[in-house]
């Protein structure tokens, strides 16, 4: 990412994460974020099972439900999945700028970085 001198506003492209926006970045984010809700989305199966009284393993015949829970549960997971992904960017971005933010700035001295940044989409 880029990061600007907020005294000086000098720039420097620093850290691991991409100085343009960029898509397989984000596509590989979501996928360690659907990776991380799978179990959880098992687990939860499992209790709803175990709190219905049936086994996790039998599927459970739920009628003209489904038209209900379906849809649903759909709307829940992608939302799940856009939420983990924006979290996970921002918990990236913040570990590198706190690791980037105790520098000092070549031309003033000071520590004082803006957060990081990116220009365009690396087109």
């Amino acid at each position: 990412m880029l990061y600007r001198c907020r005294n000086c506003t000098h720039e420097e492209a620093r850290g691991v994460l991409p100085t343009a926006s960029c898509g397989m970045l984000l596509f590989a984010q979501m996928g360690l974020v659907i990776g991380m809700l799978i179990p959880a989305i098992r687990y939860l199966r499992t209790l709803a099972g175990e709190s219905l009284g049936t086994n996790a393993s039998v599927a459970v015949d739920m009628g003209w439900w489904v038209l209900l829970v379906v849809p649903l549960s759909a709307v829940v997971v992608i939302a799940a999945t856009i939420f983990g992904t924006l979290a996970l960017n921002t918990l990236l971005e913040l570990l590198e700028w706190v690791a980037y933010s105790f520098r000092r700035c070549p031309k003033c001295g000071r520590r004082c970085w803006a957060w990081g940044f990116t220009r365009g989409f690396g087109l």
